[in-house]
């Protein structure tokens, strides 16, 4: 197998412009729907593939998309889900059930390394009565609404043979946009998807991903008229964007979280309780709030404070008397004062500032030395997952509306579980959530069980996000929102606005 076609080496021109040019930040991690987690892969893969389901980004409801109509069981065991007939590769051939049932089979299979193969982990997947059945052994309430991730879109056939991580040169989409050039570190071209049931609709025959590190760059390229979309913007350029460009930026919760993993496998320093209470009580969050900016607000808890029926019983805050104590603890049961730790995140401006906030917050409330590491994304991620850190950066969107998007994360044996966090009363909580019938018991589990998490110091949690993005005023069809949602079929420029 071939990678992805690129530009020829020895053309030393770039192409016409396209249509609407965004700047999507680092270079993806993945252009496999499976393995890909980072924001700017969401972003992109969002265009070139369908879902089965997906969320209004306006009201926040559950809708079809290339799923006609599904079903689950009362005990939400069994799901099938029916194909809408005009669903289609690109290509122009038939997107067929075989196409969802052998999909979700690759992400079952260890070989793939799917970060969201445990949504699959105990399911029998067959092809029934003109349905794709799932059984499941456990309750499995929320799986409509995880199919609208793309971790369980229908992958074509080339890149369900092709070795995980390589993506094939023949690949084929079902989405509103194609792949058309990608240039490593660079840009992505996205051409208009003609066998898209929705393709006429578009306005943008042509997209452009640019993969730029640093926010500074983005917003020069904005400001120079280079770019039409940056997702996120320096925190120091803010206040004078709301003020200059006040029609271009906009600024909403978003249902995301920083928080900082702790590796808590045995032999590690931060698998002491005491050690990692000190860590958390140190850190001023309101400070924190207040030096990133764009409204972000000071995290209490992992989940944030977005869910209309769900209300956190777990707090935290900063005491910086409690944090000392705690690490006089933490040094009587070492036996030893000479304490440091290791930090490590991946590189953009937002995350070098909340990093530098944490070696100043820990060096100057406990008198602990913090070497601070910087990766990119395509380095950082690979580390993070096979725990081969003490203390981590994480940014975690919800994939879905519910605090079990957060919560499954430290299930024992959840493979996104990064901080080897084990609690047994945490995942009998959350396990008899799964197959609680009644909406308001089941969200009070799910709040036990955050307590629970935070009581443990299992996690920091540091800031409620927001989105910060700067969208040029004539283009239309956008409504902000806190999903980061963009249907990129749908934008459209006025030519009535400069």
């Amino acid at each position: 197998m071939r990678v992805l076609v690129l530009l020829p080496l020895l053309c030393c021109c770039s192409p016409e412009p396209a249509e609407l040019s965004v700047v999507n930040g680092s270079e993806l991690d993945s252009f496999d729907p499976q393995l890909a987690t980072s924001a700017g892969s969401t972003r992109l893969l969002s265009a070139v593939f369908d879902c089965l389901t997906a969320i209004d980004p306006q009201t926040g409801e559950l809708r079809n998309e290339l799923a006609s109509s599904y079903s689950s069981s009362d005990n939400n065991r069994q799901w099938r889900f029916y194909l809408r007939p005009d669903a289609r590769w690109s290509d122009g051939s038939k997107l067929t059930l075989i196409d969802v049932r052998d999909s979700w089979k690759r992400l079952q299979r260890p070989s793939t390394a799917a970060p969201y193969a445990d949504w699959l982990a105990d399911a029998t997947i067959e092809i029934v009565n003109g349905a794709v059945q799932l059984n499941f052994k456990s309750p499995q309430p929320l799986f409509a609404t995880y199919c609208t991730y793309h971790a369980l879109a229908p992958i074509p056939e080339a890149l369900r043979r092709a070795t995980p991580g390589v993506i094939p040169e023949n690949m084929t989409y079902s989405g509103p946009y194609k792949i058309s050039v990608h240039r490593i570190r660079d840009f992505t071209r996205l051409s208009i998807n003609v066998q898209h049931r929705d393709y006429s609709s578009a306005s943008f025959r042509t997209i452009d991903f640019f993969s730029v590190d640093s926010q500074w760059t983005a917003l020069n390229l904005y400001l120079d008229k280079q770019a039409d979309y940056i997702p996120a913007v320096p925190q120091l350029s803010i206040e004078q964007l709301q003020q200059r460009h006040p029609d271009a930026i906009s600024t909403t919760p978003s249902f995301a979280t920083y928080f900082v993993r702790l590796q808590q496998s045995a032999g590690q320093p931060l698998a002491n309780r005491s050690l990692r209470m000190a860590l958390a009580l140190a850190v001023d969050r309101q400070r924190l709030a207040v030096l990133i900016g764009g409204r972000r607000k000071p995290a209490h808890a992992l989940v944030p404070d977005l869910l209309l029926n769900y209300s956190s019983i777990a707090d935290i805050s900063f005491d910086a008397a409690a944090a000392k104590a705690a690490l006089q603890d933490a040094i009587h049961e070492f036996g030893d004062e000479n304490i440091t730790i290791d930090y490590l995140y991946p590189a953009s401006e937002i995350n070098r500032t909340i990093a530098e906030f944490l070696q100043q917050q820990w060096q100057v409330v406990l008198g602990i030395k913090v070497s601070l590491n910087q990766l990119e994304a395509k380095s950082f991620f690979p580390l993070q997952r096979s725990k081969d850190y003490q203390s981590s950066h994480s940014t975690w969107i919800g994939d879905y509306h519910d605090p079990f998007t957060f919560l499954e994360l430290f299930q024992s044996e959840h493979r996104n579980n990064r901080s080897s966090f084990s609690n047994a009363d945490y995942d009998a909580l959350l396990a008899e959530s799964q197959s609680c019938m009644d909406p308001v018991l089941r969200l009070t589990l799910l709040a036990r069980a955050e307590k629970i998490l935070i009581d443990e110091y299992a996690i920091i949690p540091l800031c409620f996000d927001s989105n910060i993005q700067l969208l040029r005023p004539n283009i239309t069809g956008h409504v902000p929102n806190k999903f980061g949602i963009i249907e990129w079929q749908h934008l459209r420029r006025e030519v009535a606005y400069d």
